[in-house]
């Protein structure tokens, strides 16, 4: 009988029938291409590349009450002795991924370091992990043969007017203590002490610019040397992705968490997720937009269809039963043709679009696809219980036959 009623308007209302059937095929490829695209750009933001080159990591506290001893009394040393000791970095590199170390292009880090030379000084270490071991990098790349850096060698590069009567005027420091000036090294002399440490000197910097510096292989501390408050920074030959931020993030967590934490990420990318998210919400409300049309237009059909009801009302159908034939109506009509416009969604119109949004597809199961039906199904069968409830109450005038 349903069949047949269904057909009789299609004779009769061909207007409402054909919004009735463009309802759910519309909704069925909003709500679809909605969440294809949600799931492309989470992907792309995934696997993508963050505008920045550089991740940062940073000290928890100062550990300068410890450290900066008695030699710097009375000067606030505070942000030149973090938390975070070289055996503590070295550990957390360690457990980044070898994916994500290989596209490094070098680490930066200082650290302020007794000498005999200025007394303390802030020493600059630039490096990089390779399969071999650990070199020397970026701007430093020169100063070191691989095997010194990798063997820790305690070999030192010194800027060459040190040697000369001009070294007393150079008050080299650190950002909140600057020592009274250089020690003029002798130009026979062959070691210099650093951190208690004798390390031979194998010449003046090649290609680091100041005059004045002292450079030293960052293998060659220790594992209890503190490292300045100043941020660690792990410098990406390109843009980095937000896996590689996670990933060392994770090695933060898992090694060092009690001394260090990642520096915050620009995260104007990330906040676009929220974009998508509110055009997939916006897809949900066009379905229940869609419900509320099919009920508003079975109401118009019910206003115009009295005399089937009456017939109905004569046979005995109370109120719930009328609320159920025209449901069932709904049903026969829209949620089949939903399912094949999903079909046709991800079979002829999915594929075409992967030229545009390479990762549309990547979301798409047939568990997403049951769910989206479900939703929709949900949606729509609770407005219209709403809005049919009161319509046909309203039609026919039940009294207490339910």
């Amino acid at each position: 009988m349903l069949f047949k009623i269904i057909s009789k308007r299609f004779k009769n209302q061909k207007l409402i029938s054909m919004f009735i059937l463009l309802s759910a095929v519309v909704t069925s490829f909003v709500i679809c291409f909605a969440y294809g695209i949600y799931q492309n750009y989470k992907t792309e933001l995934e696997s993508g590349e963050i505008q920045s080159k550089t991740i940062g990591i940073d000290s928890l506290y100062s550990t300068a009450d410890v450290n900066q001893g008695d030699l710097y009394e009375g000067a606030d040393m505070t942000e030149d002795f973090g938390s975070i000791t070289k055996g503590d970095l070295l550990k957390c590199l360690n457990e980044i991924s070898e994916e994500t170390m290989q596209k490094v292009d070098y680490i930066y880090c200082d650290a302020t370091i007794p000498n005999e030379v200025y007394e303390a000084s802030i020493f600059d270490f630039l490096f990089k992990y390779t399969e071999d071991g650990i070199i020397s990098a970026g701007s430093q790349s020169e100063e070191f043969t691989d095997e010194q850096y990798i063997n820790g060698e305690k070999v030192i590069r010194v800027g060459e007017v040190l040697f000369t009567d001009e070294a007393s005027g150079f008050s080299v420091g650190t950002p909140y203590w600057v020592s009274d000036g250089a020690n003029q090294l002798d130009e026979n002399q062959t070691t210099i002490t650093v951190d208690g440490e004798e390390y031979k000197i194998i010449g003046n910097p090649i290609d680091y610019g100041f005059e004045d510096a002292m450079i030293i292989p960052f293998t060659s501390l220790s594992d209890d040397t503190p490292l300045s408050c100043s941020e660690i920074s792990i410098v990406f030959e390109s843009h980095f992705t937000l896996s590689d931020y996670r990933n060392v993030e994770a090695a933060i967590n898992s090694t060092i968490a009690d001394v260090a934490q990642i520096s915050g990420l620009d995260t104007s990318a990330i906040a676009d997720v929220y974009y998508i998210r509110t055009l997939v919400l916006i897809a949900f409300l066009i379905s229940i937009l869609s419900a509320i049309n099919l009920s508003i237009l079975y109401n118009f059909i019910i206003e115009s269809d009295k005399e089937r009801l009456i017939i109905l009302r004569l046979c005995g159908c109370s109120r719930t039963r009328a609320i159920l034939i025209s449901i069932i109506e709904i049903a026969i009509e829209s949620f089949p043709l939903f399912i094949i416009s999903q079909c046709v969604f991800a079979y002829f119109i999915l594929p075409r679009l992967t030229q545009f949004f390479p990762y549309i597809s990547d979301g798409f199961t047939d568990a997403v696809y049951i769910a989206i039906f479900l939703i929709y199904l949900l949606t729509t069968l609770i407005c219209m219980l709403v809005i049919l409830w009161k319509s046909i109450r309203k039609s026919l005038d039940f009294r207490g036959d339910e």
